[in-house]
């Protein structure tokens, strides 16, 4: 924030900080997704998750990113908004989205509390839902563009696409694929 103070009021002209949240949309460099599409795609059936399941970052498609940079292009103004996606989706939420996106049935093993080790770990880890207010970018007129579950199939498809490429995620991300740590929790906690 300090930054931010920084920033607008040294400002000569109109300036607006935007503040997404977990971005998601082709081309991402940390696609979040993945902690879903590569479980789908290495036949994974199960997936522990903390918080029972019900943790979430408020989620931002790089479309009502844009569509915000339009809104404030038309009436320039020195201010800060937030920027994210309608009804943003718990994490249980997004891996039923990107299972039926991929036609794949799973089951989402929620349990209560915090990671154990790196089981139940995920990118959008946190022990209750972080949710940002967009009073301020509707006031302007802003219309989200697309939800979370329109939006997510292009970031899936690009993760897909970077992984076959060769494209390394961030070790946070690859940190989150303990098959071996997670087959013996799920088998002590069935």
């Amino acid at each position: 924030m300090a930054l931010e103070q920084a920033l607008l009021q040294g400002a000569r002209r109109p300036v607006t900080i935007l503040r997404p949240c977990a971005i998601h949309g082709p081309g991402s460099r940390h696609p979040r997704e993945w902690f879903f599409v590569k479980r789908i795609l290495d036949g994974r059936r199960a997936v522990p998750l903390a918080w029972d399941g019900e943790s979430g970052f408020h989620t931002t498609a790089t479309a009502n990113i844009a569509e915000l940079v339009a809104v404030v292009l038309s009436q320039p103004a020195t201010q800060v908004l937030n920027v994210g996606d309608p009804d943003p989706p718990t994490v249980r939420r997004i891996g039923e989205i990107i299972g039926r996106l991929h036609g794949h049935d799973w089951r989402l093993a929620g349990f209560p509390g915090a990671p154990r080790g790196g089981v139940g770990a995920h990118p959008w880890a946190l022990p209750h839902p972080f949710v940002v207010d967009m009073t301020r970018a509707g006031a302007l007129g802003y219309r989200p563009v697309a939800t979370y579950e329109q939006a997510v199939a292009g970031a899936c498809r690009s993760a897909v696409a970077a992984a076959k490429a060769g494209v390394a995620f961030p070790a946070y991300i690859e940190a989150m694929f303990d098959y071996a740590a997670e087959d013996a929790f799920l088998a002590g906690s069935a």
